[in-house]
Parts: C-alpha cells; structure tokens; sequence
C-alpha cells in the first residue's frame, strides 16, 4: 500500500532529563509537550485523511488514537507518562509506523525509566504491537523516525555509561526488534541489539 505523506511527527530536538523536556510544562510549557508529541497525518489510498495521535487523560493515562475521515478506528491504551510520539514507515511495507516513548519499569529492567514503544495498522486501520524496546545500547533520552524515504531508520539519544555524554544513534527495524547501525560521528564496526521486553 503506498501512502501520501502529508505531515510526519517527526521532531529534531527535545532532548531533556527523564521527567522533563517534553513533559516539564514549567520548563517548556504545554508548547512543548505539543512539539514532542505532534500529531502526525496522511491520506489512504482512498484519499481519506487519516490522524496519528496521544490523547492524554492524565499523567498516567494516555491513549494512542488512529482516526480515518475524522472517525477514531482504532486505539490504544498506554497507562503511563509518555514523552514523545514519532510516525513513519519504518518496516518498508508503505503503511506508517508508530513510534511512543512512555516512562515505566518491566520486569528485566525494574528501573523507572524512559522506553521505546513500536505500533504498527493493521490493514492500515488497527493499531497493533509493532514492538516494546525495553533497552537500548545505553539509557534512553529520546528518539524519533527519519529519513527521506521507506524504510526509515529510529534516530535515538542516549546517555552513554562509559563516557558519561549524549550519544546518537541510529537503529533500523528488524524482525521483532531494532538492530544498531552506527552511531554519529564515531566509526563502530560491530554490531549492537536492542533488548526487547513483550508487554502485557
């Protein structure tokens, strides 16, 4: 299925501490959490305008809406704060991808921290589980989709343990999972795995 892109969520920037950035509306204000969760549209191969969005009900409930011709088909619900929403076609199939960061602990990794939720449509309408990325090379600070065209590689920010600084990375999706491409500025010639974490 091939999809016009209209407008994409896709957003350079935001990086801040685990419970800030997009989510600290002293810091930023509610402007903020808008950019970092912006909703993405497009239009079907029936011309419909269709709408990716996070609806929040409060800190710790939030819903992932896919609305068709204004009419929502499909959510889902996510019990936890979120800190960022990313739409693209990162699998290659011309369908977008969903992208929602969320702040949470799973069971291998007990720590309160930020992870990386992968959604995908169904038929290009139900929201379905994509995959849940538990981990990363190292702790989390934000991600986002990009790329000029299909598929699209997950650009991430994370806090190297070794070095103590912000490091980008770029991923690519991969079966259930991401694989580990390269990281900027630096020459990497081995490969890394993000650890996935199924959710209930």
């Amino acid at each position: 299925m091939n999809v016009l892109y209209v407008a994409s969520a896709i957003a350079v920037g935001c990086v801040a501490a685990m419970l800030g950035g997009c989510r600290d509306r002293q810091a930023a204000g509610d402007n903020g959490r808008a950019e970092c969760e912006r909703p993405y549209t497009y239009r079907n191969d029936d011309g419909e305008e269709c709408r990716i969005s996070l609806r929040h009900v409060s800190d710790s409930l939030t819903y992932l809406e896919h609305a068709v011709g204004g009419v929502v088909v499909s959510r889902w619900v996510l019990r936890y704060p979120t800190y960022r929403l990313t739409c693209g076609d990162i699998t290659g199939d011309g369908v977008p991808d969903i992208g929602v960061g969320v702040i949470k602990p799973t069971q291998f990794y007990p720590d309160t921290a930020k992870r990386l939720f992968l959604f995908k449509l169904i038929e290009g309408r139900e929201i379905g589980r994509l995959c849940m990325i538990s981990r990363v090379g190292s702790p989390l600070e934000d991600f986002w989709f990009e790329g000029d065209e299909p598929p699209m590689v997950v650009h991430t920010v994370e806090n190297d343990k070794r070095s103590g600084r912000k490091v980008e990375r770029l991923y690519e999706q991969k079966g259930f999972g991401l694989r580990y491409i390269r990281s900027l500025g630096e020459e990497m010639h081995r490969e890394e795995e993000a650890d996935e974490e199924q959710e209930d």
